[in-house]
């Protein structure tokens, strides 16, 4: 399970960097393409959400880098797409072992957010 939610975040972090749209439309179900052959790949419900929940915290340290550069529009978009991660995973949670995962997501935008407020009080970004 661990593995499979590893390459799971590690795809949607890539779709995410490259400004790409993450896409859930697929899963549980994932269709790759390796050397020139296509194979499905199923994942549980408990493996999207721990990816998803991951891929929160690796999205909040790659805003943090793009404050650090001076990209804070970047930053912005950055907690955005946390926030809706977050709002996917509140939405599709009914507790038992996902719900520390969304809470692990959710401790994630509040970081994110206290970042943009801080940018916000030292005047190097505008109001919402």
């Amino acid at each position: 399970r661990a593995g499979a939610e590893e390459f799971l975040e590690g795809l949607f972090f890539l779709q995410f960097v490259r400004g790409e749209r993450l896409d859930f439309s697929r899963l549980p179900m994932l269709t790759i393409s390796l050397g020139g052959t296509e194979t499905e790949l199923p994942f549980d419900d408990e493996e999207v959400f721990g990816a998803l929940s991951d891929l929160t915290g690796e999205i909040q340290r790659q805003m943090q880098m793009w404050i650090v550069d001076g990209e804070y529009e970047k930053a912005v978009d950055a907690n955005r797409c946390i926030a809706q991660v977050c709002e996917i995973l509140n939405l599709n949670s009914s507790g038992g072992n996902l719900r520390n995962k969304v809470d692990q997501a959710n401790r994630n935008l509040q970081h994110s957010d206290a970042r943009l407020t801080d940018l916000k009080i030292r005047g190097l970004l505008g109001p919402a």
